[in-house]
């Protein structure tokens, strides 16, 4: 057994490094072999740093190792064409393609403690947009969300009998 390998199963089980690097674990075995065996043209630079971390660096514990992952961003997608968010993130910046009320978004849902419900009705608006056929109820779906785009784009205040409607549904007076 490896070195590193030893090392690693020390803080974190493989399995688990797998599924914060997103790789499979055979790709991972394969990973730390080529760094033990000194074969680094098959190695991503972030597997390298991160395995030179646990490697160069003792004592340490998985929250030290978890915590570099997500410093460095070192996510990728095995067998995927999806990019990474730190690679879209990047381009934007390098390009300044992204406008304001993106950035602004992103940067409320790295920060704030209280968008996370709002997370979810984001990332459904995004999949139904995408889709090319809705079903009913995805269709009334839909306009509730272009609704509150629409107040949210205008700056607007929701009506207040969609307010009394919505407490009424909810069981308030």
């Amino acid at each position: 057994m490896s070195d590193i390998k030893n090392k690693i199963r020390d803080v974190i089980t493989l399995t688990d490094l797998a599924d914060y690097l997103k790789v499979s674990r055979p790709t991972l075995y394969k990973l730390i072999d080529n760094y033990d065996k000194g074969i680094f043209d098959g190695l991503d630079k972030k597997h390298i740093e991160l395995f030179n971390y646990i490697n160069d660096n003792s004592p340490i514990t998985k929250k030290h190792v978890l915590n570099f992952i997500v410093q460095n961003q070192i996510i990728t997608v095995e067998n995927e064409n999806s990019e990474s968010l730190s690679s879209l993130v990047g381009r934007y910046e390098y390009t300044g393609s992204i406008d304001e009320e993106k950035a602004e978004l992103i940067k409320n849902i790295l920060v704030s403690k209280n968008i996370g419900p709002f997370v979810s009705l984001v990332n459904r608006y995004c999949f139904l947009s995408s889709k090319t056929e809705l079903s009913e109820e995805e269709q009334k779906e839909m306009l509730l969300y272009n609704y509150l785009k629409d107040i949210a784009s205008k700056k607007e205040v929701v009506s207040s009998d969609v307010l009394l409607n919505y407490s009424l549904k909810k069981g308030g007076r």
